[in-house]
């Protein structure tokens, strides 16, 4: 009944709104829900309308936009407060009232702002009134409702379905699309979503006999196409040989400019059909067959491939990495031409890397050095081979870096840097993990001296003072100084949170300078690995499987190039047995396992872990008592051979039958009252005394002071879950009902 209840409330409220101004409850004005009308000044106005008008959007517009008071409403389905002409609807409401609620009701509105104006708005979903017809109340119920409006202003009355947004009914248009336009359709909206399409520059094609005119609004969808609008944003023309064309820097600064976004509303307006298409304009390709990369995109690279050759943009202006999933060793050439060959130093050739790169290190390549590069680019693109020696993949994407690294050039390992007199103005950058673990011998080919310093920071000066300097070498010519792997290991303390050192040379003549690393003779390495697996797991390693306790020895090189013993010790534990526990609530109740909440019967099964972090199977087996129906609760069971008085306040009274007990056996409905006994059998409990109630499945009038059968076997298909039919008797005049055999 609580249910009712809020029906009730909502429904008093959604008919209050669709009258026209009255000046007494005896002359209220009828309205539909296509009412717009307005009020004069402050003061009580009355309404009338019903239901069927459902679903309903209403406002009220005040004149004054200050205005801070809602409408007040007074609702009532009477003019004259507590009588119902209409008895149904008069049980209704005194089923309502034994919740506490009594008529007339009191509403508000909410408050809104539209277009800067100020708006009391409500909206009436169309269930209300089907939920009243599910009460019996199957036709059109009219109300009468007093409003008090705190000043003059307009009402509009529509549809629900009318004021639905402007992105609700709009037709959005994607790149690629094909929009049919019809002959002068100004109430057409389409979304030109233009942040969609910025990073590529669009063009508008249209195929029909006359021009068309595209219109854009930037906040309205109800905009009217002309150009003194003031929501009107730009307007263009297409015809079969112009197309329109949307460029990517005109879409940025669009999208800029627009307050909503760069989402916007659009009108296409031709004097004849056709058809619109918007599609990506095509931008040059690479040349040859060169591959082009894209920023979070990965590329197969074959074992020792050097012939595949790829291209990335000239607009990658920042620093970028290329990292791979594995360890490998890994060389790159980069070409200002996809002409170039596969010589490091062959003609068009403008760069080239060799290292051991995995996910964490890669090539990478600053924003200076990409500058350096795309600065003599033959055309848009920039070309590179990648050489790898194992099978593998590799991935572009954006290097987010410091500084001191995007401002300097790579020193990598067993590479000559070419150095003259100017190189001193040059900060270098030394990957300290491509170095580590190796003895390195630093040569510089000058036939006279230079002076190497290296720093933690890319801000310092050449001198041995200079509180950031850490190594300082003169060389001599044709000099090479060689650093344990030991006294590299040294310069850890001194690396940056990126992992690099910086160097600077300030050579007396030109001359070219390598770090070439090598692997120290190093003591064998003994190591001992203990792993302890749950039962029917098993251990991988080095490309062999072990799935049973035991001790495994293998040989490898250690990264420092030492030989490395490696053992392994297994444990592979027992089975964990599953378990499986029992429980059983009332309905309505929760049962609570392993953290989780449950509610309806059933067996569930979840993984869980033992104290050694092992899987195993916990089932849960959940029973829940059957609870009694609603109707049951609320209804008197009326069993064979009782005998009930029936009067005229038993309409509103339920019987429960059981169905089973009687079917058992012949019964009839004995009557011993002075007019006919009106029975009325449904398959639930709230159902309106009518025979053509779509609840109602055996209407059986008991004649006066006689007796009538019902046909049970006819009534089997309508027995609810519980066994029972529900029955409810209808008479002017008491009288004794005795259920027979």
């Amino acid at each position: 009944m609580k249910r009712i209840l809020s029906i009730l409330l909502v429904v008093f409220f959604a008919t209050s709104m669709m009258a026209q101004t009255g000046l007494s409850c005896d002359d209220p004005i009828p309205v539909d829900s296509n009412y717009v009308g307005s009020v004069s000044e402050e003061g009580y106005y009355w309404y009338t309308a019903g239901t069927y008008d459902l679903p309903l959007h209403f406002f009220f517009r005040p004149i004054s936009d200050s205005c801070e008071i809602s409408p007040e409403l007074m609702v009532d389905f009477t003019c004259t407060p507590g009588v119902y002409a209409d008895k149904k609807l008069d049980s209704v409401i005194n089923t309502v009232a034994d919740f506490g609620v009594e008529l007339p009701i009191e509403f508000m509105c909410d408050r809104l702002e539209v277009d800067g104006k100020v708006v009391y708005d409500l909206s009436i979903d169309k269930r209300y009134r089907e939920q009243l017809a599910e009460c019996g109340i199957i036709y059109n119920v009219p109300a009468y409702v007093q409003v008090y409006f705190p000043e003059a202003g307009d009402i509009i009355l529509r549809p629900d379905t009318a004021f639905s947004s402007c992105i609700d009914n709009a037709e959005k248009i994607l790149l690629n699309d094909t929009i049919d336009i019809l002959p002068n359709d100004s109430s057409r909206v389409f979304l030109m979503p233009y942040p969609e399409w910025k990073n590529d520059s669009v063009r508008l094609v249209w195929v029909g006999e006359s021009d068309v005119r595209v219109w854009l609004a930037s906040q309205e969808c109800q905009f009217t196409p002309i150009t003194s609008s003031a929501y009107v944003w730009d307007y263009f023309d297409i015809t079969n040989s112009a197309p329109h064309k949307l460029y990517q820097d005109e879409m940025e600064q669009a999208i800029l400019n627009n307050p909503g976004g760069g989402i916007f509303y659009s009108k296409i307006l031709a004097p004849s059909a056709g058809k619109l298409v918007v599609e990506k304009i095509p931008a040059a390709p690479p040349a040859g067959n060169a591959i082009l990369l894209e920023y979070g995109k990965s590329v197969n690279i074959g074992a020792n491939d050097d012939s595949t050759i790829y291209a990335i943009p000239k607009t990658w202006s920042k620093a970028t990495k290329f990292i791979t999933p594995t360890k490998t060793s890994f060389s790159s050439k980069w070409s200002n031409s996809h002409l170039f060959n596969n010589t490091t130093n062959g003609v068009f050739v403008v760069d080239h890397h060799s290292s051991l790169v995995d996910d964490t290190m890669g090539v990478h390549l600053t924003s200076v050095e990409l500058q350096i590069m795309t600065n003599v680019a033959i055309d848009n693109f920039i070309y590179v081979v990648f050489s790898a020696e194992t099978e593998t993949s590799i991935t572009p994407t954006l290097w987010e870096v410091s500084e001191c690294v995007d401002i300097t050039r790579s020193i990598l390992p067993n590479k000559s840097v070419n150095l003259t007199t100017s190189s001193k103005n040059n900060v270098y950058r030394l990957f300290y993990d491509d170095f580590k673990g190796f003895d390195l011998k630093v040569t510089w080919t000058g036939s006279k001296r230079m002076n190497m310093y290296m720093a933690d920071t890319c801000v310092f000066a050449m001198s041995s003072t200079d509180e950031h300097v850490l190594l300082t070498k003169q060389f001599s010519r044709a000099v090479t100084s060689t650093y344990s792997v030991d006294q590299v290991a040294s310069w850890a303390s001194y690396v940056d949170a990126e992992g690099f050192l910086y160097v600077r040379f300030n050579p007396t003549i030109a001359g070219n300078v390598t770090f070439t690393r090598s692997k120290p003779v190093l003591d064998p390495i003994n190591i001992t690995i203990t792993e302890t697996l749950c039962y029917g797991e098993s251990y991988e390693w080095n490309g062999q499987v072990y799935a049973t306790t035991g001790e495994y020895t293998q040989n490898f090189t250690a990264a420092n190039g030492a030989d490395s013993i490696v053992t392994l010790k297994l444990t592979i534990l027992p089975e964990v047995a599953p378990t499986t526990e029992e429980a059983t609530i009332e309905a309505g109740e929760t049962y609570t396992w392993n953290g989780k909440e449950y509610s309806e019967a059933g067996e569930y099964t979840i993984t869980l872990q033992d104290k050694n972090g092992c899987d195993y199977q916990a089932t849960l087996v959940l029973t829940v008592n059957k609870p009694l129906s609603p109707c049951l609760q609320s209804s008197i069971k009326l069993n064979v051979g009782d005998e009930v008085v029936i009067n005229l306040d038993s309409a509103f009274t339920v019987y429960a039958i059981d169905y089973a007990a009687w079917m058992a056996q012949p019964v009839t409905l004995e009557w011993t009252g002075a007019e006919a006994l009106h029975t009325f059998v449904a398959e639930t409990c709230v159902f309106a005394l009518a025979p053509y109630n779509r609840y109602v499945h055996a209407y059986v009038p008991v004649p006066a002071q006689g007796d009538s059968a019902l046909d049970m076997e006819a009534l089997a298909p309508y027995v609810d879950a519980d066994g029972y039919l529900y029955v409810r008797f209808l008479t002017e005049f008491e009288g004794t009902l005795k259920v027979g055999q």
